[in-house]
């Protein structure tokens, strides 16, 4: 499963350079490390700032855990946004 989410664009520079975190996101970053996740760039090394706030989480099949990560997600004043992304399936 994968959780597609947007972040504030505030956040991005810190999100995409580890070495200088903001407390939040240094905050949310353990967080989703306490559970054994990580949130990944989905257009990583890409220059355009339209793609920069977005991000994924890729979560092992476990209803639990999906819904812990997500209320994580949800409780953090970095994520804008954050929903299950559908399986893909063939047109």
């Amino acid at each position: 499963m994968q959780i597609s989410g947007v972040v504030h664009t505030e956040a991005v520079p810190a999100l995409h350079d580890r070495a200088s975190e903001a407390p939040d996101v240094a905050e949310l970053r353990a967080r989703l490390d306490d559970v054994g996740v990580t949130l990944a760039a989905t257009h990583p090394g890409s220059r355009e700032p339209s793609l920069a706030p977005f991000f994924t989480v890729d979560i092992p099949d476990d209803a639990e855990l999906l819904g812990r990560v997500l209320e994580i997600l949800h409780e953090s004043s970095v994520v804008e946004a954050a929903y299950v992304k559908p399986a893909d399936e063939p047109p």
